[in-house]
């Protein structure tokens, strides 16, 4: 009774008060009248009732309905259509200001299921893990914000899970989108992510209200705090300053079909601006109609939170227009999954997202953008009209946001022992924060850059060859093996008094996993420009080489010469020098390799001479007098591995790469024969050269997992 009372001398003080217009809205200042909390309250309530009463009406028709009643009320001083957010507002006498909002239409009913009781929940803040200077976020505290009741898909739960999946060194808490959760959020917040409604209001005219101009548009963002008297009183100040508003919206659906509207406070620009505040290079993702419009609202909204972040560098991510719910959940979902490569895709079929085959590693905000488009996850369209998922980034110009460090493909080179990683990393973080390890053996970094990261790695042993795993802070990247092989081949000449050989195993390291540049593409192997080899073996590679047998002869001497009789024995095994570097080559023995195209085939060259072997040779009587002699005489070599003497390589192909089997099947080769001569003033001989060599295993070499890409990958 006293609130019917109230909204009677309401009515009578403006039609009273000459300063009074109508509540349509035209140019002009008009005089602030004061309404009291219950007045407003039961103002609401009556909003609530008419808006509700007119869900089940044809919506072009309630709109028209709801708008006429609102200019009945004399409660308001204006009211209309924004005809791009799509909803009705209204200004009360006082300045503040109400949306009515169905802009956000709902996903099937069973499709809801599994939310998370927020109330049964402990509310406590991580501690903020120190300033970082790279594109990856500032801190490690995520916030997943939800505004939406029970007529809505909850999505922090989901988003949680892909966190989780992904087994990343953030720190994940859902909240409750209430005021003073949100006013809690501070500097200490990498990713920020709000699922609720949203709405604008923006007069045609000019309004001003006890001199005071009201805003030329004014965004609001759904609560989960409902109005009352009692939050009217706490939040007054707030409510005053229009960082606060009202919206009417649905909220709950305690039975099927029957979602329940409600009045509940918005947050707007103003309320970032005083209250809230974000980590250098944040993600900040407002998942809600409205909450990126293409005019001048869109970036006020975009850029309030923006200049919060510290040094104002932020990515900011929100919808064009009115979206599905079903839609905002499955691009939220995809998103974070693209951008923390954790490949994830949930039990429903209606809302999951497609999954990669095979996995794929993270990726920036571009990529994972572009992709969404080229997928059709960044478009929902709403009664012919289609929102369009924007971003935008202050990160830096040459640089993109990211979440996760990701390696894309590596490369060694022999000659320095040098490692250099391809791929997503940001700025050096500097020594203190930042690792990379190599089976997990941490490797020494030499330079840090943004694509590209150069290590200095043993040849042999702990840290030589295996898993890559690059962190940054305590964001641990993909994994990606470096691949080894050591594959021995068997040179052998053969005469018919003697015989050489040399046995050589030569240390292959090699990325040859397939990769991808972009989100959704075909993986690719590393690009190989030529297939002839150039590319120098691990300095730990080696040969050995033996020569066998023995021959006994007697030369006739000159006509007034005694008769000699010799003896070859052979020589002991001799370790051949190995050189990375051809120009140095000399006596040693040098070996290369390439790759064809598809890195499928791996192509050899080893070759070498003039070894320090050794021909024993023992000598009785001889062409002058004397008594017997023995000498050693060097026994040269000259030993090739290639497909033939004639070819410059030898062809290795891997086993089966399609099925990860990177193992060198065993083989051999019958070369060309040479003249040989094996005793002295003996007939030479044709003495044959095989080349030959064994089933070579691949240690640590590309599996199904693998390709999932995440550092826990078994």
């Amino acid at each position: 009774m006293k609130a019917i009372f109230s909204s009677i001398v309401l009515l009578l003080c403006l039609l009273i008060n000459n300063s009074c217009k109508t509540n349509e809205l035209g140019p002009g200042n008009y005089t602030g009248q004061e309404i009291t909390p219950e007045q407003r309250m039961t103002l609401l309530a009556e909003c609530t009732a008419k808006y509700t009463s007119l869900q089940n009406e044809d919506t072009a028709q309630a709109r028209q309905q709801l708008i006429a009643w609102l200019k009945t009320r004399p409660e308001f001083i204006a009211s209309g259509y924004d005809d791009e957010s799509q909803n009705a507002w209204a200004i009360f006498t006082d300045g503040r200001f109400v949306m009515f909002v169905d802009n956000r239409p709902q996903a099937p009913f069973e499709d809801r299921s599994g939310r998370i009781a927020f109330e049964n929940e402990q509310i406590t803040a991580p501690a903020s893990s120190g300033a970082r200077e790279t594109e990856l976020p500032d801190t490690k505290k995520v916030l997943l914000f939800s505004g939406m009741g029970s007529a809505f898909i909850d999505t922090p739960p989901e988003l949680e899970r892909i966190f989780a999946i992904a087994k990343t060194g953030y720190q994940i808490k859902k909240e409750r989108a209430s005021i003073d959760n949100l006013k809690g959020v501070g500097a200490e917040t990498a990713v920020f992510y709000l699922s609720t409604h949203g709405g604008r209001i923006k007069p045609k005219d000019k309004l001003s209200i006890d001199g005071e101009d009201f805003p030329d548009a004014l965004i609001g963002f759904w609560t989960t705090d409902s109005c009352t008297a009692a939050n009217e009183a706490k939040y007054k100040n707030d409510l005053d300053k229009k960082r606060l508003g009202y919206m009417v919206a649905k909220y709950n659906e305690p039975t099927r079909g029957n979602p329940i509207k409600e009045a509940h406070y918005v947050i707007t620009q103003d309320f970032v601006n005083t209250y809230m505040s974000f980590g250098k290079n944040a993600l900040i993702y407002l998942d809600a109609c409205n909450s990126y419009m293409l005019d001048e609202g869109g970036d006020v909204w975009a850029g309030a939170f923006i200049n919060k972040a510290q040094e104002k560098k932020a990515t900011y991510i929100g919808w064009s227009k009115r979206v599905l719910d079903k839609d905002a959940y499955r691009s939220a979902k995809f998103l974070f999954d693209r951008l923390l490569g954790a490949d994830y895709t949930s039990n429903n079929p209606n809302l999951g997202i497609p999954k990669e085959t095979p996995s794929q590693r993270p990726f920036d905000i571009d990529a994972v953008m572009t992709n969404m488009i080229q997928k059709g996850f960044a478009i929902s369209t709403v009664e012919g009209e289609t929102a369009v998922l924007h971003h935008a980034s202050t990160v830096g110009p040459d640089t993109h946001a990211s979440l996760k460090p990701s390696i894309a493909y590596m490369e060694i080179d022999e000659l320095a022992s040098k490692l250099t990683i391809y791929g997503i990393f940001g700025t050096d973080p500097g020594d203190a924060k930042r690792e990379v390890t190599v089976n997990e053996t941490k490797v020494t970094v030499n330079e840090w850059k943004s694509d590209k990261i150069t290590c200095t790695i043993p040849v042999s042993g702990n840290g030589a060859a295996g898993e890559v795993i690059v962190k940054a802070y305590d964001q641990k990247s993909n994994s990606v093996p470096l691949t080894e092989w050591y594959i021995p081949f068997t040179w052998s000449e053969t005469g018919k008094f003697y015989s050489r050989t040399v046995d050589v195993v030569l240390h292959l390291r090699a990325d040859v996993h397939r990769y991808r540049n972009a989100p959704g593409e075909t993986p690719k192997p590393i690009e190989s420009p030529d297939v002839i080899p150039s590319h120098p073996f691990a300095k730990d590679s080696k040969a050995t080489y033996k020569a066998g047998g023995s021959c006994s002869y007697t030369c006739p001497c000159n006509p007034g010469q005694f008769g000699v009789s010799n003896k070859v024995i052979g020589s002991p095994e001799i370790n051949i020098p190995y050189s990375v570097d051809a120009s140095s080559a000399t006596n040693k023995f040098f070996a290369i390799y390439g790759w064809d195209k598809d890195r499928k085939v791996l192509t050899v060259f080893a070759s070498g001479s003039n070894f320090d072997g050794y021909k024993n040779q023992e000598v009785s009587g001889g062409c002058t007098e004397g008594g017997t002699t023995t000498e050693n005489t060097p026994l040269p070599l000259a030993f090739v591995i290639s497909e033939s003497l004639n070819e410059i390589t030898l062809e290795l192909p891997f086993a089966n790469t399609e099925a990860f089997d990177f193992r060198i099947k065993k083989g051999e080769r019958s070369m060309e024969t040479i003249a040989l001569e094996h005793c002295a003033c003996q007939d030479k001989s044709e003495a044959p050269i095989k080349l030959s060599w064994k089933d070579t295993e691949a240690r640590f070499a590309p599996t199904a997992k693998t390709a999932a890409r995440l550092a826990s990958a078994n």
